[in-house]
């Protein structure tokens, strides 16, 4: 299998073309018209012909003229594809039609296919049939503890069949976004871990000293920093101190140093409980500098904006399944996708009805298109 690499991240140049099987014209059309039937929106014929074009209208902005730039593709508008106001449960037929009309499924990890070290039952036997029927598919994270190896063995492990350039997490693409959008020339303040630290020096980043400071409160005040840092990034840090708070925010007293972040999840869920997850450092800091942080991870779109211009996947035939809908079915539905809540992680029917209630448009953007208790019981729509 052939691979180059574009800026730090494996592309399998072949993947596409080799994963998906042949349709013909007629079944592509009739997928596509099933997909938008089953979303509600074949009420107006222009968002009808936008599902056979999907290059047609406008197209939405990028986090930056620099993405703007380097990023030739469109993520269609949310409305004209995923405004879910109602969340079908997905069985039977329609479990197989809705796999019969997609080319690409984005799958978060924690919650979805696994809980901590323990597989949830029979989410690896559908990954790896869904790959050998010819579906492109994806692993999405936030988690920026991990890189994309470690990431893939553990997949392994648990008997999933992936390869790296299948993974997409906060902590490859953070470093991507300095490197490719930002054009950093200047090294990093990280607060975060030996994985991420790793996913920057991939992409030849410097990352200034975040050891110990000087003690007394005062001294954290007036004690040098490193004049090289061009930007400031936080992902998760079981470290995290106020000396690490103190000297971000004097960095970023400099209008422009840049701030990221790879995650705003407030919690991390482990097996017997969830602890204060990346979301709550990035607030901290945020309320220090007074200053708003780029988000790398979910719900923001940039980890999809990437998949998509390496594996150049059609969003209008292209599912996200999660178990937040803070972050997986909310980014599904700003980049358009139809999306599917796996209700094995944090996320309830409760949550998604009291969405479908609310008067607010926001809120809205919350509710899936699909809802299963399991991603196993998708297995049998491929049968």
């Amino acid at each position: 299998m052939d691979t180059v690499e574009s800026g730090g991240l494996a592309v399998c140049t072949n993947y596409r073309e080799s994963s998906r099987s042949g349709t013909g014209a007629a079944r592509a059309i009739a997928a596509r018209v099933f997909g938008a039937w089953s979303l509600g929106k074949l009420g107006h014929v222009g968002r009808a012909l936008r599902l056979f074009h999907p290059g047609a209208g406008p197209g939405r902005a990028g986090p930056g003229r620099g993405l703007r730039r380097s990023c030739r593709f469109r993520v269609p508008p949310p409305q004209s594809l995923t405004m879910a106001t109602s969340c079908t449960r997905l069985t039977g037929d329609l479990c197989s039609q809705v796999l019969d009309s997609v080319d690409a499924l984005l799958f978060d990890c924690d919650g979805v296919l696994w809980k901590g070290d323990s597989m949830i039952p029979g989410a690896a036997a559908l990954v790896n049939r869904l790959q050998e029927r010819g579906k492109l598919v994806f692993f999405l994270t936030n988690n920026s503890t991990k890189s994309r190896e470690m990431y893939v063995e553990k997949l392994r492990r648990l008997g999933f069949q992936a390869h790296c350039e299948q993974v997409f997490g906060s902590a490859p693409c953070a470093a991507l976004y300095l490197r490719q959008e930002a054009k950093l020339s200047g090294s990093v303040y990280l607060i975060g871990g030996a994985a991420l630290r790793g996913e920057l020096q991939a992409q030849n980043i410097a990352c200034s000293d975040s050891g110990p400071g000087p003690g007394l409160v005062q001294a954290m005040a007036t004690e040098p920093l490193d004049p090289t840092v061009a930007a400031v990034l936080i992902g998760f840090d079981e470290h995290f101190t106020y000396t690490k708070l103190c000297r971000a925010s004097r960095y970023l007293q400099d209008p422009a140093c840049i701030f990221l972040a790879t995650n705003t999840d407030t919690l991390l869920p482990l097996e017997g409980g969830g602890i204060p997850g990346t979301g709550c450092l990035v607030k901290a800091v945020e309320a220090a500098s007074k200053r708003t942080a780029y988000v790398i991870g979910k719900p923001n779109d940039y980890m999809f904006k990437c998949l998509m211009k390496e594996n150049g996947i059609d969003p209008s035939r292209t599912v996200m399944v999660g178990d937040r809908l803070d972050t997986d079915i909310l980014m599904g539905t700003s980049c358009g996708l139809r999306t599917i809540l796996a209700l094995t992680g944090v996320s309830t029917l409760e949550e998604v009805r009291a969405h479908q209630e609310s008067n607010s448009p926001e809120r809205h953007k919350l509710v899936p298109t699909y809802y299963v208790n399991s991603v196993a019981d998708l297995f049998p729509g491929l049968e």
